[in-house]
C-alpha cells in the first residue's frame, strides 16, 4: 500500500474506512485525543513549567475513547481486526444481530440418492476444499479434500462444489 500526506485531511480521509462504524469513530477520536494531548503537554511546559506524564496522557486518551465507543448506537458488521480494536479499548461491540433461526427437519432422501456436502474456505495465503456423500441411511459413500493454489474463499468453495458434482457423478 502506498500513500502520501500532505495535510491533515489526507490523514482524516485515511481514517474513512469500510468497516464497523464504532472503529472508524474510535480512530479518528484517538487521532484528535493524541493531537490534544500533545498540544496539552506542550503548553503545560511553556506555560506552568510543568510536565504531564506519558501514562497520565495514555490514560486520558483511552478513557475518552472508551467513552466514544461505547457512545455509538450504530449497529455495523464487524471482523476480526476490528473486534480486535474494540476489545483494546474496551468497548462494548454494536454488532448487527443474527437473523432467526428456523427449525428446519430433516427428511430422508429416496432410494438410490445420496447426499453431498462440501465446503470451501481460503486464507490470504492458501485454501482447501472438502465434501461428504452418504447415502439414504446415512451410510459413508465417498469423501474429497484438496489443497488448493489461490487465497480467493469464492473459488475454494466453487472448486468445493465442482469436485462434490464429479464424486456424485463417479459414484453413479
Amino acid at each position: 500500500m502506498s500513500f502520501s500526506i500532505i495535510g491533515w485531511l489526507d490523514i482524516w480521509r485515511l481514517l474513512d474506512m469500510d468497516g464497523a462504524v464504532q472503529c472508524e469513530i474510535i480512530y479518528k477520536v484517538t487521532v484528535v485525543c493524541l493531537l490534544n494531548s500533545i498540544w496539552k503537554a506542550r503548553n503545560m511546559v511553556r506555560f506552568n513549567d510543568t510536565l504531564i506524564s506519558f501514562s497520565s496522557s495514555i490514560s486520558s486518551i483511552m478513557a475518552t475513547v472508551f467513552s466514544a465507543g461505547n457512545a455509538v448506537s450504530i449497529d455495523s458488521y464487524i471482523g476480526i481486526e476490528d473486534f480486535v480494536i474494540l476489545k483494546n479499548f474496551k468497548v462494548s461491540i454494536r454488532s448487527l444481530r443474527a437473523p432467526n433461526n428456523r427449525e428446519v427437519l430433516w427428511q430422508p432422501l429416496p432410494r438410490g440418492w445420496f447426499k453431498l456436502n462440501c465446503d470451501g474456505a481460503a486464507t490470504s495465503i492458501s485454501s482447501v476444499c472438502g465434501g461428504l456423500a452418504r447415502d439414504v441411511d446415512g451410510c459413508f459413500v465417498g469423501a474429497l479434500a484438496s489443497f488448493l493454489d489461490t487465497s480467493n474463499s469464492f473459488i475454494a468453495e466453487l472448486t468445493g462444489a465442482m469436485q462434490a458434482i464429479e464424486l456424485a457423478h463417479e459414484k453413479n
